[in-house]
């Protein structure tokens, strides 16, 4: 009886941001059309004039004032797909917290526009992504950056491989002022087993994660491939 009553009248697929009904699909939808056009017209995205280091928008100069008063800036590009809102914040969360994992590959999809546009006219030799402690993972059940990471490095035919691993935990980034982001990702980090000077030396990097909030992450992550012979390390993230 419930076979056939969802037979005739089958339920909706709702927006998983606003939960508005996706006219014309099913519950049994593809995952990455459970986005609505509302909130998907919603998005900020990110264009230029921008930030040669970071990728922030800008109104004319070639770094922002936070790049500028940051000497290893100037050798570290990222860039980013949308700007940062409440309206992101409930996508990433959703994706990260709220079992909607599928979500990566429309915040993959966008990520891999943004790269080829921005990135590809270089030719890279790999991907990895910022590393999660073993606390965090084992209690979220997943990377949320490896997601991203594995996505992009299909679509581009690049092997994405685990460099970095995180030697100890940290409070998540959101819950930290400015001052404390950028002194707590020093030491943090290291680099794992695959990441001998044979693999890396001279190779083309990009490191995945899904939000930039001061780049102290990026920038630790990237210095430690550069100091170990990589030729050029960039990164990409959905949010900014």
């Amino acid at each position: 009886m419930r076979e056939a009553i969802s037979f005739f009248f089958p339920k909706r697929a709702v927006c998983w941001v606003c939960t508005r009904v996706l006219a014309g699909y099913l519950v049994n939808a593809a995952p990455w059309m459970r986005i609505c056009s509302y909130c998907a017209n919603h998005f900020r995205a990110i264009k230029a004039p921008l930030c040669f280091s970071c990728g922030s928008m800008l109104r004319g100069n070639k770094q922002c004032g936070g790049c500028l008063a940051r000497e290893q800036s100037f050798y570290f590009q990222n860039r980013s797909c949308v700007c940062y809102s409440n309206l992101v914040k409930r996508v990433v969360q959703l994706y990260k917290y709220k079992g909607k994992e599928d979500l990566f590959i429309p915040l993959a999809s966008w990520m891999l526009s943004v790269l080829l546009s921005e990135f590809g006219q270089f030719s890279w030799d790999f991907l990895t992504w910022v590393p999660m402690d073993s606390y965090r993972l084992q209690e979220r059940g997943f990377n949320q950056a490896r997601m991203l990471a594995l996505y992009l490095g299909q679509a581009i035919k690049k092997p994405a491989k685990g460099f970095l691993v995180r030697k100890k935990p940290s409070l998540p980034q959101s819950l930290l002022k400015r001052k404390k982001r950028l002194l707590i990702s020093k030491g943090v980090f290291a680099l794992s087993e695959y990441a001998n000077p044979d693999v890396l030396q001279g190779k083309k990097i990009i490191i995945v994660d899904d939000v930039y909030t001061t780049g102290a992450t990026l920038i630790s992550c990237a210095s430690l491939l550069l100091e170990s012979g990589s030729k050029q390390v960039c990164s990409i993230t959905f949010a900014r």
